[in-house]
């Protein structure tokens, strides 16, 4: 710095343009960061996005899968000897002795949980499992007489 005679300081030209310039290319820098960075994270919840609907979607898929195999096992239950008698005459002690004996193998290889069985005048003829059938469920059924299927999750605490 150069000293004039009234006393003032003089920062000569080439020091004057050489900050302006290093504050110029730092604002540019930073807008340059900033909008990468932005840029970035607004990526990053796209792809989070799509790979959470991607999931959703195969999710969705097994449960079909899932209850597909579950239904073809219903309708193979009918071709059990003793089933479908007991079903028409509305006899539920025949019914269960046949059902009994592929009851336990049912739960383990298929997930099932519960099973209801109706006689053709809509009365229960079996209810085996767990008792937490939705009864909405049991109505809409009741409605239409098509297969139904309830997914149910529960906090469970897993200790490894």
């Amino acid at each position: 710095m150069i000293q004039t005679p009234q006393g003032k300081r003089f920062i000569s030209l080439k020091w004057r343009s050489l900050i302006l310039t290093s504050a110029l290319l730092v604002i540019v820098f930073s807008i340059f960061l900033f909008s990468a960075r932005y840029s970035a994270q607004t990526q990053l919840k796209e792809l989070g996005k799509e790979r959470a609907q991607r999931h959703v979607e195969q999710f969705e898929a097994l449960l079909a899968q899932q209850q597909q195999y579950i239904e073809a096992v219903g309708r193979t239950l009918l071709h059990v000897q003793g089933v479908s008698d007991a079903i028409r005459s509305g006899d539920q002690r025949a019914l269960l002795r046949a059902f009994q004996p592929y009851w336990q193998e049912l739960r383990g290889e298929s997930s099932i949980q519960s099973a209801v069985i109706f006689s053709p005048q809509d009365d229960v003829t079996l209810w085996q499992g767990d008792a937490s059938i939705p009864p909405d469920l049991l109505e809409k059924f009741r409605e239409d007489w098509k297969p139904r299927s309830s997914l149910a999750c529960f906090n469970v605490k897993l200790t490894i």
